[in-house]
């Protein structure tokens, strides 16, 4: 029945689309397929399970009128692991909304948007932990150009878990984001203060949650070093709601950073990060704290009128502690070297290697180094139609048990109409 509603959304979308000679809408099919590790991109390294995966889905768009938009999108995704550490997981999720203009002028506009979405959860081999969630929210964004902007958003997020009724989770959110521009937009302050009602089907376990973000830039007039921002942002959340992983573990957590961006000449720009991160989790073992220190360099080795040839570099020393198992806490060096051709509105090709290590103790079997090498390409086939994609490849080299091999290829195209 979802799905019969999706298709019957997008062809409403498509039908109006013929009697148009000039693009009111766009579609995005996408697919994705190959192998990940549970622990990429999360500072929590021992979380089981290598899996073969495939993501595929659609987005689209279509202008109804003048500031009138309405958005629909469908995926799924399925995770297929590797050996008996873990169920097979299946999401799929279907998305409705709309974008419109309550108020636009030359010096103020008034924006509004609701959002829509239904996502099921399934696991192979554990049913209990099977879920549908639903979510709806709407917000209003009042913006003064050149001067300051206001959102004010609220929904609700609800899990509803088939075979275990007692989790059952009602999450019900307000959130408040400010931005405003000083001395002529050289100095810009935004952030956002949101605050969540958690209920539970077990009544002793009701909570409020808050998270608050505060972000500054600043723009100077200096070449080697023509902007500065940074952020702090605390509060909690839930890993079931940020993170690509197979657990709801709750968590206190506060993060900061600060980068620099400078421009040593017309051709080379570098930019410097430097941040700290913090996670509590309320009823989990690993907590843990890091700091990290990133660069970023690119030399434009020709600028023309029809094409650009850039060189791409860039480096991460990352220093992880766990407070409670310290066999855990380890370090990571990684280094990224890439090119980047393109000729102007027509196509584009980026290819990179990134080597990174993850340093632990002597004898632990979580030590790797890891070798990818990444095509990235895109293709105007013309002004309508835009194509996308990437491969990379993967070898993991362990110390203390067998080495492991991941592929993924990453296919996307553009339609307007």
């Amino acid at each position: 029945m979802r799905k019969d509603f999706i298709v019957f959304i997008y062809l409403a979308l498509l039908s109006p689309a013929v009697c148009h000679g000039s693009p009111v809408g766009s579609v995005e099919p996408y697919f994705t397929t190959g192998e990940k590790s549970q622990t990429d991109g999360i500072e929590d390294r021992d979380l089981s399970g290598t899996f073969k995966y495939h993501k595929y889905g659609i987005n689209s768009d279509y202008n109804i009128k003048k500031g009138l938009i309405l958005k629909a999108g469908f995926e799924n995704y399925i995770k297929d692991f590797i050996g008996n550490e873990q169920s097979d997981a299946e999401s799929t999720t279907y998305k409705l909304g709309t974008e419109f203009d309550i108020l636009n002028t030359d010096k103020k506009s008034l924006a509004a948007d609701v959002d829509f979405s239904m996502r099921t959860k399934r696991y192979g081999d554990t049913p209990r932990s099977e879920y549908d969630q639903t979510m709806l929210g709407a917000s209003l964004k009042y913006k003064v150009r050149d001067a300051y902007s206001i959102g004010l958003s609220s929904g609700v997020n609800n899990y509803e878990y088939i075979n275990k009724s007692d989790s059952d989770t009602l999450k019900t959110f307000l959130k408040i984001s400010p931005e405003t521009y000083l001395f002529d937009k050289n100095l810009e302050l935004g952030g956002f203060y949101r605050i969540q009602w958690l209920d539970n089907a077990d009544d002793n376990k009701d909570t409020l949650e808050n998270i608050w973000h505060g972000n500054a830039a600043l723009n100077m007039d200096i070449s080697y070093i023509y902007k500065i921002k940074a952020n702090l942002e605390a509060g909690k959340e839930n890993t079931q709601d940020t993170e690509d992983r197979e657990d709801s573990l709750r968590y206190k957590y506060t993060k900061w950073g600060i980068t620099t961006y400078h421009k040593l000449c017309d051709r080379v720009k570098v930019d410097f990060t430097y941040g700290q991160k913090r996670r509590n989790y309320i009823a989990d073992n690993n907590d843990y704290e890091n700091w990290y220190i990133k660069n970023k360099s690119n030399l434009k080795v020709i600028d023309a009128e029809i094409c650009d040839v850039d060189i791409a570099a860039e480096f991460e020393h990352k220093e992880t502690d766990f407070d409670k198992i310290n066999t855990k806490s380890y370090i990571k060096n990684e280094a990224l070297a890439g090119l980047y051709f393109l000729k102007r509105a027509n196509w584009s090709f980026r290819p990179d290697f990134t080597y990174t290590v993850y340093g632990y103790g002597a004898d632990s079997t979580f030590t790797e180094t890891d070798y990818r090498v990444r095509f990235a390409v895109s293709k105007y086939i013309n002004k309508d139609i835009f194509l996308e994609g990437y491969y990379w490849y993967k070898w993991k080299d362990y110390k203390n048990k067998p080495d492991v091999e991941q592929r993924t290829l990453n296919l996307s195209c553009n339609i307007k109409f």
